[in-house]
């Protein structure tokens, strides 16, 4: 059995093939970099300058401007210069004190809420503005004393980019009030859960677009196993680095495989966790001449690019981590150093609905074909089953003794029996889920009252998750 190590193949023996792999790591780069928080105020900050010097270079006349009420006709360079220099103080003062603002919510989000969630406040296009324009007023107030500053006194300078400056400065009294109104709203429970779960539909709308959905064949998803089982005929790929999954090429590979008439199997998927130099999967060429295996291992090393690995898990294709961020911060709430249970049912009532938001028939198999149909790309479905568990056997655990939070996991999962998209296969996955919360009743340190309020709970929403996989079935 061939094997090959991604990590040792130098770039210098890349080809032009490598285009595809190439374009999945601009893809995350571009994501990394327009999401960052320092992308949009740099933005802000280069249109700011740029606008200024226009102003110097194409701006109207001081005649045209004369009309304007309250506009500084006479105004010189010298008093031209004080103007500026104080917009450019004051501006980076109160930028100085947003800074400190968002870092006093960013060190909150992450005892209360959790590290991992701290990327959202980061990401925040609302805030990144808020703190570019403080940025971009102090750098074009610097542009334009650059031209006042060599006015003589008693000269008057452009005042179209004087008052271009105070323009700014107002604005920017606007932009003060509200970002502190709004770091107000983010930090709370309800603005927090309301970004997770729209992440989260997200997330599950662009899985349910990756790939073939529905059951694969049997005599397809066989002869794809028994090509990728050949041994001598497969090429073990290895992982480069240690690190997250975060987005795999699958068109690339389609392609790749197609080449060779064979079959990729991949046994991680976004999200997974690799080992450096550990398989992650297996290439299967139909065709394996002795004359070719330098082009086949070419081929190879074309795969293992299209398999992005970094340090942290991503939105891109991974939507178990918003799931995970979810339940991180719903277990968090019922800890009891922050003992807020209140915040916890609200992440089950979010969880529930996006899990009800999308057909589970849509979810991708794992088999990706060619133009032709056939099987060229296998990887770890996508399984609802796996979703539902993911999203409340943790929050289940944590929860029991606390007769609130487990009536109201009772009661969202009640809520899936009113999902028609659902599949026999689905509301047995939610039974499941309602039984385990039924099992540890009796082990609870619950008094009569509660264990029959929750036993009453359990009864109707199994009889309900009973009626609706009858009507499944019937369908």
């Amino acid at each position: 059995m061939q094997e090959f190590r991604s990590r040792s193949v130098p770039r210098e023996q890349a080809d032009s093939n490598l285009e595809d792999p190439m374009l999945t790591e601009f893809r995350l780069l571009w994501q990394r970099v327009h999401s960052s928080f320092w992308f949009l105020p740099t933005l802000m900050t280069g249109v700011a300058a740029a606008g200024a010097i226009a102003l110097i270079a194409f701006g109207p006349s001081d005649e045209t401007l004369a009309w304007l009420p309250l506009v500084p006709v006479k105004l010189d360079a010298a008093g031209a210069r004080t103007l500026l220099s104080t917009i450019a103080t004051c501006v980076m003062t109160v930028g100085g004190v947003a800074f400190s603002i968002t870092m006093v919510v960013l060190t909150l989000a992450a005892s209360q809420l959790g590290a991992r969630l701290v990327r959202h406040f980061m990401h925040d296009r609302r805030t990144q503005a808020a703190l570019g324009a403080f940025v971009a007023t102090f750098a074009y107030c610097v542009v334009a004393l650059m031209t006042v500053a060599g006015s003589e006194d008693g000269e008057t300078p452009p005042l179209a980019v004087v008052l271009g400056g105070v323009v700014l400065a107002v604005a920017d009294i606007g932009v003060i009030l509200f970002f502190v109104h709004h770091m107000a709203i983010s930090i709370q429970a309800p603005s927090v859960v309301a970004r997770l779960h729209a992440d989260l539909v997200r997330g599950l709308e662009l899985a349910t677009r990756r790939g073939s959905s529905g059951a694969p064949s049997t005599a397809d998803e066989d002869r794809a196993r028994a090509d990728a089982d050949a041994a001598e005929t497969t090429i073990v790929v290895r992982a480069s680095r240690d690190g997250y999954v975060q987005a795999i090429g699958s068109d690339s590979i389609v392609r790749i495989a197609r080449e060779w008439d064979g079959l990729v199997r991949l046994d991680v998927k976004p999200g997974a966790f690799v080992i450096a130099d550990r398989a992650i999967g297996v290439l299967a060429p139909a065709r394996h001449e002795e004359s070719r295996r330098e082009a086949l291992e070419d081929a190879a090393r074309r795969v293992a690019g299209c398999v992005a690995v970094g340090a942290e898990r991503t939105l891109i294709e991974d939507c178990e981590l918003a799931i995970d961020q979810l339940v991180e911060l719903a277990v968090r709430a019922l800890s009891t150093g922050i003992n807020d249970p209140h915040s916890a049912m609200m992440a089950l009532d979010y969880l529930g609905a996006a899990l009800q938001s999308f057909d589970p028939a849509r979810l991708p198999n794992g088999h990706y074909r060619d133009d032709e149909g056939r099987t060229r790309l296998l990887v770890p479905a996508l399984e609802y089953r796996d979703l539902t568990a993911l999203a409340f056997d943790e929050i289940r655990r944590h929860a029991e003794g606390d007769v609130a939070v487990t009536d109201r996991l009772l009661t969202t999962l009640g809520k899936f029996a009113s999902h028609e998209a659902l599949r026999p296969v689905d509301l047995e996955a939610i039974e499941l889920q309602a039984d385990a919360v039924h099992d540890a009743i009796p082990s609870s340190e619950w008094g009569p009252e509660e264990a029959e309020q929750l036993e009453a709970r359990w009864r109707s929403v199994s009889d309900a998750l009973s009626q609706a996989a009858e009507r499944s079935r019937a369908r």
